[in-house]
């Protein structure tokens, strides 16, 4: 087997381990949204302790998940900031390795999230303030095992191209200096109880 196959494997292997902790999923899926974050920054925002959240992203770099870039002096200490390696993302290929009860944590965090980008989004007021969104909900009858086959092929198809679309921004703004917005793309295909 080529070096580049076992590699890949192993990235496989210890993202699985990273994301079987429901904490190092959401530091590693915090690092994923923000691109640096400290362990005192994901505690905040994933309402954990500080010392279990630094444990669990010394276990993502231990895991090459995770990357210590920088640290800085803060009140008398040195706080260390880290950024991602590995995706926070679990492709279908992985899904069967995972423990059901991290499937469970993982999909219900993935839900709360999306729940949350949108409360926030209308208190706010972004949500629909201009004709820049989309929000579609399309409950399908009659949908086959291929068919619901190629409508996750669509979401993980458009889940690369908003990588890709990413990367075009984050080149344009170095450019520009125009300032991010910050936006919530959920992409989602799954079978229903009937309706």
């Amino acid at each position: 087997m080529a070096a580049k196959a076992k590699r890949g494997q192993a990235n496989v292997a210890n993202r699985v381990k990273a994301i079987s902790h429901p904490v190092r999923a959401a530091a590693l899926r915090y690092l994923n949204t923000h691109g640096l974050g400290s362990p005192q920054e994901i505690a905040t925002a994933i309402g954990e302790d500080v010392s279990n959240v630094s444990y669990h992203v010394r276990r993502l770099v231990a895991l090459e998940c995770a990357e210590l870039v920088e640290t800085r002096p803060v009140r008398g200490v040195t706080e260390h900031f880290y950024c991602p390696v590995q995706g926070h993302v679990v492709e279908a290929t992985e899904w069967d390795d995972l423990p059901q009860e991290t499937k469970v944590s993982n999909l219900t965090e993935v839900a709360g999230l999306t729940f949350d980008d949108v409360r926030v989004a209308l208190k706010a007021g972004t949500l629909g303030q201009d004709g820049q969104f989309a929000l579609i909900h399309y409950p399908m009858r009659g949908v086959d095992g291929e068919g619901l086959e190629e409508l996750v092929e669509i979401c993980e198809r458009g889940y690369r191209e908003a990588q890709d679309v990413l990367a075009r921004c984050l080149e344009r703004m170095e450019e520009s200096g125009e300032k991010p917005k910050q936006v919530s793309m959920n992409l989602q295909a799954f079978e229903v109880p009937s309706f």
